[in-house]
């Protein structure tokens, strides 16, 4: 017992020093290893054969609130982080970059896709408006009549068949707005 005690020191001390790197969370598959260098000074390595985000904690004796950072570290390459001297670092995040599998998806950059694909518009002509479907595929539109003197509103829905026009009446409204523009189901 005495000799896997020691053992385990030995290691530790190793670890602490630099000479052995510390894998994170304790791992065995993990990526990511957290080195300490000479005065105190620490580099990740990213092992993976795909980008990471990593995100790490320094925490110092003496000050409440740890310091954080975020890197994206490419494949197989070393990024030394600013934290130096006396404390601890973790790393609290390791997920694969935007665009790897498993990684973040860009909510606003999908929206703005998904906005492109639009096929219903009001277009007006010889003083007459129609809704126009631009689209192979049936489509469900919400139109939104407002009246801009009494704000009186009125909502009315049409379903229109692939490449089709659809005559709008007025209804003895002053302003009409396309809403919904949406797959038939």
């Amino acid at each position: 017992m005495r000799r896997v005690r020691t053992w385990f020191c030995f290691l530790t001390i190793l670890i602490s020093v630099g000479f052995l790197p510390f894998s994170v969370y304790g791992k065995k598959n993990s990526c990511l290893t957290l080195i300490r260098g000479e005065s105190n000074s620490e580099t990740i390595y990213n092992r993976c054969t795909i980008c990471r985000i990593v995100t790490i904690i320094r925490s110092r004796p003496g000050n409440s609130v740890p310091s954080s950072r975020t890197y994206n570290i490419q494949p197989n390459t070393y990024i030394s982080v600013p934290f130096k001297g006396p404390g601890a670092s973790r790393i609290t995040r390791n997920s694969p970059c935007e665009g790897a599998p498993g990684g973040p998806i860009n909510l606003i950059e999908k929206k703005k896709k998904s906005e492109q694909q639009k096929c219903l518009q009001i277009i007006g002509k010889n003083g007459r408006f129609y809704l126009v479907n631009q689209c192979s595929q049936c489509r469900k539109g919400g139109i939104l009549r407002t009246e801009k003197s009494s704000g009186k509103k009125n909502f009315k829905g049409y379903k229109i068949p692939g490449k089709n026009v659809q005559p709008l009446a007025s209804l003895g409204f002053s302003q009409a707005k396309l809403v919904i523009d949406a797959h038939c189901s």
